[in-house]
């Protein structure tokens, strides 16, 4: 019985010590392999940053300053395949920018054209120039604008000159063609009377001759 005894407590320590022993190694590994995780993590997420830093801060810098930047790593030829469609799509991009502002600028001019002529047809009194709502005017256009209506108005105020004055020439011509023709007809009627006189004379002159050769 005292052997038994002595034993015991022997077997609980040692008991007690592996399971502190295993306990601890485990929490080491344990720990080892969250130091571990988290590490790789942190690399993960600074490459990741890293990456799109480098996608980005080209994005951000103007055209002028654009630059391509070849690296010598494994990633080269991806990298230089991404600069390459990013400088692709602000190419493109910065061409269909010009050519949607020359088209406007086009329509524009088109529009100025087509208020001008109105002006210059109707007068700038007849006409009203609307601009849609919330479609405020850019900087100088207010005055091209006004410069336009000013211009056409000229143009429309000499051209309704012009007309007034073929106007008053054609009621000129007309009475004068009117005179014309009172006068030719007046002449036409004296020579008819004056033909007819004649004609009674001569025709009278000579039954007087004929009358007197039968009287011989």
């Amino acid at each position: 019985m005292i052997g038994l005894y002595s034993s015991r407590p022997e077997s609980l320590e040692q008991y007690r010590e592996n399971v502190e022993i295993e306990s601890k190694t485990q929490l080491d590994e344990v720990e080892r392999k969250l130091i571990g995780g988290l590490e790789e993590l942190t690399v993960d997420v600074e490459t990741h940053f890293r990456e799109l830093t480098e996608i980005e801060e080209p994005l951000q810098r103007p055209f002028a300053a654009e630059a391509l930047t070849k690296v010598t790593d494994e990633r080269s030829s991806d990298e230089v395949l991404l600069t390459d469609r990013i400088s692709e799509f602000r190419a493109l991009r910065e061409e269909k920018e010009e050519l949607l502002c020359k088209l406007w600028n086009e329509w524009e001019d088109i529009q100025f054209d087509l208020i001008k002529l109105a002006v210059e047809a109707l007068g700038k009194q007849s006409i009203l120039v609307t601009q849609l709502q919330g479609g405020a005017m850019k900087p100088g256009q207010q005055e091209r604008l006004e410069n336009t209506l000013d211009a056409a108005q000229k143009i429309h105020n000499e051209i309704h000159h012009r007309h007034a004055e073929l106007d008053q020439n054609m009621t000129g011509l007309e009475e004068t063609v009117g005179q014309i023709a009172n006068r030719t007809k007046k002449a036409a009627t004296d020579m008819q009377q004056q033909y007819t006189v004649q004609k009674n004379k001569l025709f009278k002159g000579l039954m007087q001759s004929i009358e007197q050769l039968a009287a011989l």
